[in-house]
Formats: C-alpha cells, structure tokens, sequence
C-alpha cells in the first residue's frame, strides 16, 4: 500500500502504523490515517471508519500435529494442549476474544508462553510447543512448519478498518485514501478470510 502511495507521488509526512491504539494517536493528531480494529461505540463517533477485509480466527498446530490435516477444527479438541498467546497488552480486544472463543468450547487454555508478535507466536508453534490462535490472514507470513486450521463453530468476523478522524480530510489524506480503495480487491485476495480454501498448511518446503 505504500509503495502505490509513493507511485502516485504524494508527498506527504503521514506516519501510518497498523498498531491497536490507532484511535487515540488519530484523536491527539499524531497520526492522519490509522489501521486497527473496529472502535468501540463510544470512540466510533468521532472518526470515519473504511473497512479494509474482513477476517476470522482460526486454529495454529504444529504441521506435525495429529490434527493438522484437518479440514476444521472444534476447540475442544485441544483443550488439552499448550497454548501459546499473543500477550494481551498489545492487543487486549483480539486476546479477549481468543480467551472467550475457548471458554465457549468449555476450557481455559493453559498459555505457557505469551510473546508480544504474532510472528514470534507463529515460530514457537511451528517449534511443536503449543498450539494457537490467530486471524487467518497470518497466512501471509508464510511461516513454515504450521498449520492454520478453520476453527467450528466460525469465529465472530474480525475487521480491519482504515480510520481517520471525521470531518474533509486534508488532500493528502485523500488522495492516500483514493489510492488504497484502489487496491482493496489485492488487499482482499492476499489477506481476507476466504470460506472456500479450507484448511491452510505452510510446511517447512513451502518457499
């Protein structure tokens, strides 16, 4: 997405980042477009909110595991695993929702290791440590020795959202933003959730 920022020769000095608290760094004005979740009701109403993909959770084995090759997964069949998280603080709202999706099968994962990446979390489960979740568009990472696994019963929807405080946006912004609708549907083939690819497995051969 930059680098089509940079084609179309906008000079401009927006900082874009796709960390979580995007929403108070846009608010304090440190930041012109920002990539996060969805904003909770009470923030929502100060900002535009564009979607980008829409995504959903699915399940991280070790390529090794007795049930990677499955076409889904319910999560009560690891309930007695590992488990490695990503670490709340960074993104507590996509954390909680990891611990609710377990709770709902009935169990509280037992998280022997919480790194603040997703990458790093990726890269201990393909050392056969635990197991995972994490939204499917990890998959363009493409880390080897791990399987990402559809998960049932299917995970609420998890948004991407480009936000911009409300109001006419400067040109610049504007042009960055007509700039990335363009490339929405590239943007939506590489990182979306696609109902019909089934299971995806990145084994340690892939590159």
């Amino acid at each position: 997405m930059i680098t089509s920022v940079e084609d179309s020769r906008i000079a401009s000095p927006m900082d874009l980042r796709s960390a979580v608290p995007s929403g108070l760094r846009v608010e304090l004005g440190r930041i012109d477009v920002g990539f996060t979740r969805p904003l909770p009701k009470a923030l929502a109403a100060r900002f535009v909110q564009e979607r980008i993909y829409r995504d959903r959770i699915v399940a991280v084995l070790p390529d090794r595991h007795a049930l990677a090759r499955s076409r889904k997964i319910s999560l009560e069949k690891l309930a007695n695993e590992n488990w490695v998280l990503l670490s709340r603080s960074p993104a507590p709202e996509l954390v909680d929702g990891f611990i609710l999706l377990c709770a709902n099968a009935g169990f509280s994962p037992r998280v022997i290791n919480a790194p603040a990446r997703i990458q790093a979390a990726l890269t201990i489960v393909a050392a056969g440590m635990g197991v995972s979740l994490a939204p499917s568009s990890v998959r363009s990472f493409y880390q080897p020795g791990v399987a990402l696994i559809p998960i049932e019963p299917e995970s609420p929807p998890l948004d991407l959202v480009a936000l911009r405080p409300a109001g006419e946006p400067p040109p610049t912004v504007a042009a960055f933003l007509d700039v990335l609708r363009r490339q929405l549907p590239r943007i939506r083939s590489k990182y979306a959730h696609h109902h019909s690819t089934g299971r995806a497995i990145v084994s340690k051969h892939s590159f």
